[in-house]
């Protein structure tokens, strides 16, 4: 009787810290994964990657970008992954893809991590941080409200269907709870958060960073 009970609390102990830090181990399993990979197929990503190599930093230095031109593709490249996570969210398989969606971001993160470090040695540490900063710090924010507010859409998603759309199409359940979700705060504020951490970022990594790179590289 009493190891059942222990078996119960710690269960439920477990699935908590799986619910409150879901996306957090996802994104350390893409870490490993991706360091696994890197260690095994090292020779196939590093040639693939190539964005620590000597030519990549040479081109990278000497070429003259258009910064207007380079804005506008960030911002729509960012606005379009934005787009992607929320309208998965809506889906049923919304909570799944974010959490492959943290694991995916870990993965990418490892392999850039250990190709410039193939490359450099433990400089590549310090190669990476430039590439990165500072514009990953608004980036890193941008992700967290929209992965939890995808997953808050998700959940709602669920509980409305059930509560209220038995039986109705994708499409018009989309369309009620739309409807509820304007009347709330959070949707407003989220919108706004996410436009200006967009083109803050955005600015930061076109303006910001690339003259930090061009003058340590």
């Amino acid at each position: 009787m009493i190891k059942k009970r222990v078996h119960i609390i710690n269960g439920v102990s477990v699935k908590n810290i799986y619910e409150n830090y879901r996306f957090l181990l996802w994104f350390f399993v893409g870490l490993a994964a991706g360091t696994f990979c890197m260690n095994i197929f090292c020779d196939y990503f590093y040639d693939k990657l190539g964005i620590y190599s000597s030519y990549f930093m040479e081109t990278y230095k000497n070429i003259d970008v258009d910064s207007k031109s380079l804005l506008v593709y960030a911002i729509k490249n960012m606005f379009a992954e934005v787009m992607i996570v929320m309208v998965i969210s809506f889906t049923s398989v919304g909570g799944i893809f974010l959490n492959l969606y943290c694991a995916y971001k870990g993965a990418v993160i490892a392999l850039l991590i250990s190709s410039s470090v193939l490359k450099y040695g433990f400089g590549g540490v310090v190669i990476y941080l430039l590439s990165i900063m500072p514009h990953y710090i608004t980036y890193g924010v941008l992700l967290v409200i929209i992965i939890t507010t995808g997953f808050y859409v998700w959940e709602k998603m669920k509980l409305f269907r059930k509560s209220r759309c038995m039986g109705e199409s994708f499409l018009y359940s989309i369309k009620l709870f739309i409807r509820e979700l304007v009347g709330e705060k959070k949707i407003p504020l989220f919108l706004l958060c996410v436009i200006l951490l967009i083109v803050i970022t955005a600015f930061l990594e076109v303006y910001v960073n690339s003259a930090i790179i061009k003058k340590f590289i």
